[in-house]
C-alpha cells in the first residue's frame, strides 16, 4: 500500500532548483532541491524511496517555511513514516534565519522607527499588530528585499529594504466574535522603506497572497500609504 507524502521546505528561503522531474523513480536520500538562504545552499532530499508525483513550479522564487517542494509517492512497503518532511536545517541554518528575520522587525531599525514616530505616523507592523489576533499572524515573503543588487550591497539591501517594502501575510481578526474564524489576507506597504514604494519582489508577493484571497475567498485588508510605482528596482527582465 503507497503513501503519498509532501516534501516542504523546512525554511522560509529562495528556491534555487528542482533536481526531480515528475514521474521519476527516486530512492531516499536523492537530492529533490536546492534552497539558499544568508548565501548558504541547503540540500533538500527524498524521504523514502518512490515516484515523484508533483513538483513545484517556484523554482527562482522565494518560499515559506512549510510549503511544499514536491510530493512523492512511497512505494516501500515496510516505511512506516506517513507524515514525513524534509530533513531538519541544521543549527546555524535555524540560527541564520532568526537573525534575517530579526534585521526586517521594526526594532531592528531604530532610526527609520524614530523618524515615523516623530511625525506622529505608525509603522506597518504597530498598524499591523493593533488590527489582527495576537500572535496569529503568518507572515509572507519576510526575508524578500529590493530588487536592486546590481547597484546595491546585499547587507545594505538587507538591512534598509526588509520584506521589499511590504509587510503582508494572512491573520484572523476578531476571532472571538466572528461566526467564520478564517484567516484574512493583510497588506500594509511600509512607508519607512523607499516611501513605501511598490518594487519587484512586493508586488510577486500582493500577486500571491490576491491569488489565495481569490481561491480562498478570503477578506483583504490593504493599507496602502506609499509612494506609487519604483523606477529603481534594476534586478529584473
Amino acid at each position: 500500500m503507497s503513501n503519498i507524502i509532501d516534501i516542504r521546505s523546512p525554511l522560509q528561503a529562495q528556491l534555487v532548483s528542482i533536481h526531480v522531474d515528475t514521474g521519476q523513480q527516486v530512492q531516499k536520500g536523492t537530492l529533490v532541491a536546492t534552497l539558499e538562504l544568508m548565501k548558504m545552499q541547503h540540500a533538500i532530499e527524498a524521504p523514502e524511496n518512490g515516484i515523484i508525483t508533483v513538483t513545484t513550479n517556484a523554482e527562482g522564487q522565494m518560499i515559506d517555511e512549510g510549503q511544499p517542494i514536491a510530493r512523492i509517492e512511497v512505494n516501500d512497503k515496510q516505511s512506516r513514516n506517513t507524515d514525513a518532511q524534509a530533513p531538519e536545517p541544521t543549527a546555524s541554518a535555524l540560527l541564520e534565519l532568526r537573525n534575517a528575520r530579526a534585521l526586517t522587525m521594526d526594532v531592528a531599525r531604530p532610526d527609520a522607527m524614530a523618524m515615523r514616530h516623530a511625525k506622529g505616523k505608525r509603522s506597518a507592523r504597530e498598524n499591523i499588530s493593533d488590527l489582527i489576533d495576537p500572535e496569529s499572524f503568518r507572515e509572507y515573503g519576510q526575508l524578500v528585499f529590493a530588487a536592486q543588487r546590481t547597484r546595491r550591497d546585499v547587507d545594505d539591501l538587507k538591512r534598509n529594504t526588509p520584506a521589499d517594502g511590504l509587510v503582508a501575510g494572512l491573520a484572523t481578526i476578531n476571532s472571538d466574535t466572528a461566526q467564520k474564524n478564517d484567516a484574512c489576507v493583510v497588506m500594509h506597504y511600509d512607508y519607512t522603506v523607499l516611501a513605501g514604494t511598490q518594487g519587484a519582489m512586493n508586488h510577486a508577493k500582493t500577486d500571491r497572497l490576491l491569488k489565495i484571497a481569490e481561491a480562498d475567498q478570503r477578506p483583504v485588508v490593504f493599507f496602502t500609504e506609499g509612494g506609487g510605482g519604483r523606477p529603481g528596482d534594476v534586478d529584473v527582465q
